[in-house]
């Protein structure tokens, strides 16, 4: 099923544990109509145990704009990839063209989500704003032990996926 429950002309995801600046939404809209992009990917804080943060990504291609396949490309040759939902915000109309959606049932949506935005080749902009701050939370189901098994078949499954996605482009 296609991304159904959204109206407007961007849609951006949130976690209910996480905080964000004063503004948030805002920056991140007026970001993507000045860029014109599809697909706006930001960066934030990691925090947790402690008073350490440290940035989620350093090694992105900031303020330029790029198609999904040459991000692809990036993130492989330069083993970063960051697929967090948080991190971005996306126009809907290439939601809908490019009929974007979550497999229901399975952990780790968001890395097949963000393969198949960068499969779908728009207008990627990658900025390095940090106005979010993602918590590491132990209570979370994905640090529970009883959760790992569930983990590995996800990765199995996201893994899966993605090369069906590959041989489906090498054929055409």
């Amino acid at each position: 099923m296609v991304l159904a429950s959204h109206r407007g002309e961007w849609v951006i995801f949130l976690d209910a544990d996480d905080d964000v600046e004063e503004g948030f939404i805002h920056a991140r809209w007026q970001t993507a109509i000045k860029t014109q992009a599809d697909v706006v990917i930001f960066n934030a804080w990691r925090t947790g145990f402690g008073t350490s943060r440290f940035a989620v990504h350093t090694k992105q291609p900031y303020a330029q704009p790029l198609s999904g396949h040459e991000w692809i490309r990036h993130c492989v040759t330069h083993r970063e990839w960051p697929h967090y939902l948080w991190l971005q915000i996306v126009r809907s109309s290439y939601i809908r063209d490019n009929e974007l959606c979550f497999q229901t049932g399975k952990s780790h949506k968001d890395i097949l989500w963000t393969v198949n935005l960068a499969v779908g080749d728009g207008r990627f902009y990658l900025l390095d704003v940090k106005d979010y701050s993602y918590r590491i939370n132990a209570a979370s189901i994905t640090h529970r032990c009883d959760y790992y098994d569930v983990r590995a078949q996800s990765y199995i499954d996201v893994i899966t996926e993605i090369i069906r996605l590959a041989e489906l482009r090498s054929n055409k």
